[in-house]
């Protein structure tokens, strides 16, 4: 939502620092997936947003941040996650395009990350039946690239030219372990020419590799020229030398810690303030009703209510497990203040990114009831002004974590102004909808 380089490649750079400073050698990103789906569970927030060209520049400055500094970088999750509505925890998903738009979109976020020099690349439970279509059966059953040997080594590896180290995603996902069992699922990894298994359970796979070689399936060539890019990897981190983890100094933790606010401040986005009632006033005395409607329970901006509390104003707490609890509409009137706070981020297994459940019964309440500083921020996915339509004043914060919500508060209150821009279409959901009518045949 910044849509600044330079805060991409310091957040990178803050990465390596940090991480280093504790023994951190390898960060599993940055995400170069295309948020082309807004219903999409996995990528949603995890993705720069659904422009290629600005995932091209934010991913490749973040990059450069992280192994300019002594940290691998990891794009993911090829070959393109974002276009499915579905989590690949639970099955593979689709990537549905034609070769074609493939590689001027999910390829080309793969492609400028190779040809910038990264060091590695997660290869996930996503098929892409235009490159692999499998039996050719129906597109569900093409195999996911983890366990393609056309997608992996034909493509990313002799077609894009890629030499690094691959690592799978997690290969406990059910969108690859519904392949088959483990005894077939290992070997088939390492034939598709994947070097890394993510998440191995050390004895179980060693067996099961070790009697892949003597009954001739895999050879011990194979193995070794996994294990040639891995050393390769561990020399370019000089992991062959012995000189412990350089220490964070105090200047650069105080400058890293001053870049989030940053981030935070320049991205949050003002998606709409139809009654012009910003800013706020939050402070001593002001009746504040605090409803917060999360995907998980863990991911909460319970905080937030603290922060109101310092200020005097007087707040009470509602979640989404307060089915039918919150005061009627017509009591609402006793407060200064109706502020919904939202948090739905990508939470693995779950299949799910929108709001959903008997909680929307209060949240409609809320909405119809009218009232004059209805409020709503939504600290996750930035689609969901798209469930809400009607929603009088809201805010896309991206981010559940304490910056982000000390911004929001300065941002209502009028201590400052919203300039981020939405890296998200946020008509995108209607762009799904067909103007043609139904698929049938009258």
């Amino acid at each position: 939502a910044t849509g600044d380089e330079q805060l991409a490649f310091e957040r990178g750079r803050a990465a390596a620092v940090e991480g280093r400073s504790c023994g951190i050698h390898w960060s599993f990103g940055p995400v170069v997936d295309i948020s082309a789906n807004p219903l999409n569970p996995g990528t949603n927030t995890r993705s720069f947003g659904d422009d290629p060209n600005l995932i091209a520049r934010l991913s490749k400055a973040m990059i450069s941040g992280m192994q300019e500094n002594g940290l691998c970088a990891t794009v993911k999750h090829f070959p393109g996650g974002g276009l499915d509505d579905r989590d690949s925890h639970i099955c593979n998903t689709i990537n549905p395009l034609r070769l074609d738009q493939w590689f001027g979109l999910s390829g080309r976020m793969f492609q400028e990350a190779i040809d910038l020099g990264v060091w590695s690349v997660m290869v996930s439970h996503i098929s892409l039946p235009a490159w692999d279509p499998g039996d050719d059966v129906h597109m569900q059953y093409s195999p996911p690239a983890t366990i393609s040997h056309r997608i992996v080594t034909g493509l990313l590896r002799k077609r894009m030219g890629f030499e690094g180290v691959i690592i799978t995603d997690a290969l406990d996902m059910g969108g690859v372990t519904s392949f088959g069992p483990f005894e077939e699922i290992i070997p088939r990894v390492i034939e598709a020419g994947c070097d890394m298994i993510l998440f191995s359970s050390m004895k179980r796979d060693f067996e099961i590799i070790k009697q892949s070689i003597e009954e001739g399936r895999l050879t011990e060539a194979r193995i070794e020229a996994s294990v040639r890019r891995i050393l390769s990897l561990k020399e370019i981190l000089d992991l062959h030398e012995d000189r412990g983890n350089p220490p964070l100094s105090k200047g650069e933790s105080e400058h890293f810690e001053n870049i989030s606010r940053v981030i935070a401040e320049k991205a949050l986005t003002l998606v709409i303030d139809r009654n012009n009632v910003l800013p706020l006033q939050l402070d001593e005395g002001v009746r504040v009703l605090s409803y917060h409607i999360r995907g998980d329970p863990e991911l909460n901006v319970n905080t937030f209510d603290d922060l109101l509390r310092e200020r005097g104003a007087e707040v009470v707490h509602f979640n989404e497990q307060d089915i039918g609890k919150l005061p009627k509409p017509n009591k609402l009137s006793d407060f200064d203040v109706v502020l919904i706070s939202a948090v739905f981020e990508p939470s693995w297994g779950t299949n799910l990114i929108r709001p959903a459940g008997n909680y929307m019964r209060d949240v409609w309440a809320l909405i119809t009831s009218h009232h004059p500083r209805l409020t709503f921020v939504s600290y996750g996915s930035p689609y969901l002004y798209y469930e809400m339509p009607h929603l009088p004043l809201v805010v896309n914060a991206y981010s559940s974590d304490l910056n982000t919500q000390r911004t929001v508060l300065r941002l209502l209150t009028g201590e400052m102004e919203a300039t981020g821009t939405s890296p998200v279409n946020l008509d995108g959901p209607y762009l799904f909808k067909s103007l043609e009518g139904l698929r049938y045949s009258l």
